[in-house]
């Protein structure tokens, strides 16, 4: 297993990554120590690749984009392995090629709260790597996930090659203390029905796939993650997704909840919907 550490030629990237049908192999087709490189019509492919808008690698140009895929080294991780650890004092951050992560840290009461959800085009661990204090979160993936890992020293020497991907990073922590804040009023402004279905819009608009006439949110979250989003209690969530459910905004089952009437759901959220479907008022991307 994984320890968060950054893979290396002595610390091999293990988890989905090392089956074939998981991962690339680099440039001339060897695996380094069980890590290994994108080829560069791979890398090349995912520079060009359409990213989410408000994700980092989306707020870049094609060249920056190309430039920061060629850094670093990327490594594979299992649903549930760890990829950073809470206060660890490592200095490199981790750009997420595909698969979902959710950030997480845990009280002095030992309570662990989810902060955030982040998907493929994010950044994590970007503050360790900025300021070298320990690691203020950890972060899981929640599904198959590859990663690239780019150490402290090569980020600062790209940041000087081409300042847009410093000035992309500025914007990417930017949007995720906006986000923050906006969860912070929302506790305070909305009553929990309307947290929670502000919560389910984002999380259907950002991490939905179609299934049948619904939405189902990808990411597999418990009761108790989405107490932790929302700034609720297990309890209270249970009565919000039970409301819901007997007036057909959702359908749940275990770890599994599938958005029905997106629409609906967005005017008990207080959104306005735009013509082209997408909803307003809430940040792209947790």
């Amino acid at each position: 297993m994984n320890t968060g550490a950054p893979p290396t030629d002595d610390t091999p990237g293990d988890g989905v990554g090392d089956t074939p049908g998981d991962s690339v192999a680099d440039a001339t087709g060897d695996r380094v120590d069980g890590t290994v490189r994108p080829a560069g019509r791979e890398r090349r492919r995912a520079a060009d690749a359409v990213w989410p808008t408000g994700s980092y690698l989306g707020l870049l140009s094609a060249p920056s984009r190309r430039l920061l895929l060629r850094a670093g080294r990327v490594a594979s991780y299992a649903p549930g392995e760890v990829i950073l650890r809470e206060g660890d004092r490592a200095s490199h951050l981790l750009l997420i090629e595909k698969g979902l992560v959710k950030v997480t840290s845990t009280t002095r009461e030992g309570h662990t709260s989810l902060l955030a959800i982040r998907a493929a085009g994010d950044v994590v661990g970007e503050l360790a790597a900025i300021d070298g204090a320990p690691r203020s979160a950890t972060v899981t993936a929640a599904r198959a996930v590859r990663a690239r890992a780019i150490q402290h020293g090569e980020f600062v020497r790209l940041f000087r090659e081409q300042p847009q991907i410093a000035l992309a990073l500025v914007a990417a922590v930017a949007g995720k203390l906006r986000a923050a804040t906006r969860a912070r009023v929302d506790t305070g402004g909305y009553p929990l029905q309307v947290r929670m279905a502000r919560a389910l819009v984002e999380l259907a608009e950002t991490y939905g796939e179609p299934a049948g006439t619904g939405i189902t949110i990808t990411v597999p979250l418990s009761q108790e993650d989405l107490a932790a989003l929302i700034s609720s209690s297990t309890a209270g969530v249970t009565r919000s997704l039970q409301h819901l459910r007997k007036n057909g905004l959702i359908d749940t089952s275990y770890r599994r909840l599938t958005v029905m009437d997106l629409d609906a759901l967005s005017e008990l959220a207080v959104l306005s919907r735009p013509a082209d479907g997408t909803a307003t008022g809430l940040p792209a991307g947790t």
